[in-house]
């Protein structure tokens, strides 16, 4: 795995924009489609990724620019030459998952192999193939380093919830809190873990997560703990 140090990255704001980006999925998760609100959060995060690694010009950057050209591409007619266009979304579907697919195949083990797993699980999700889409995240998973690991993790649990798989679910969302990331952080875990506690009927522990977040000074995790608390099962009033 192709190793990224702070020293590479041009700043520290782009960390928070993307963490932004991720929030206002959770913030918002009511007026999202489950697959939808995935390809949201993921997309900036994975474009985030690939601009982690070092400028020099490589034959996998080469190979990884070209992919994110396709992914990129737009549906309908020609607008901009600089924008790659397909007939039909199904086309452009087909394309973006060959592209991803032979960047992962030829460069397995480094990090553009690793964010084209992690493309090739949005393109699947967004299309509700969610087999294929555990599979692509699983990889990331097991191949990425602390940065990307967390982020297939994050993904696997909302797929794991769609399907009711709640132990699974809580599972991946307990080791990102454990060991959050530069891209996820242990509040954003930890909100959406207490979303699927609540959901497996654990709606106590579920509160007890969220209670300390409600007076965040960081707004989208004090409105996110807060709307989160209002979905909670009220208790039954005592006679």
């Amino acid at each position: 795995m192709d190793k990224i140090t702070r020293k590479e990255l041009k700043h520290d704001r782009f960390a928070e924009e993307v963490q932004h980006s991720i929030e206002y999925v959770g913030d918002h998760g009511k007026q999202l489609k489950m697959y939808g609100a995935i390809a949201a959060a993921v997309v900036v995060v994975a474009v985030g990724i690939y601009f982690y690694t070092s400028n020099q010009q490589t034959e996998r950057e080469t190979a990884m620019k070209a992919a994110l050209k396709v992914q990129g591409s737009a549906v309908g007619t020609q607008q901009s030459p600089d924008i790659m266009v397909f007939p039909t979304a199904e086309a452009r579907n087909t394309a973006i998952i060959k592209a991803f697919t032979d960047v992962a195949n030829k460069y397995p083990s480094s990090d553009q192999g690793v964010t084209s797993q992690y493309y090739l699980g949005i393109t699947y999700a967004d299309q509700g193939k969610l087999d294929e889409a555990e599979k692509a995240f699983k990889v990331v998973e097991d191949k990425g380093d602390k940065t990307y690991a967390p982020l297939g993790r994050y993904a696997l649990a909302q797929i794991y919830e769609s399907r009711g798989k709640f132990a699974d679910a809580e599972k991946e969302l307990r080791a990102i809190s454990d060991s959050p990331s530069i891209l996820l952080s242990k509040e954003q875990a930890n909100i959406a873990l207490a979303r699927v506690l609540a959901r497996s009927g654990k709606g106590d522990e579920a509160k007890k997560i969220l209670e300390p977040y409600r007076s965040s000074t960081r707004a989208a995790v004090s409105r996110a703990a807060i709307e989160a608390l209002s979905t909670l099962p009220q208790a039954a009033p005592q006679k």
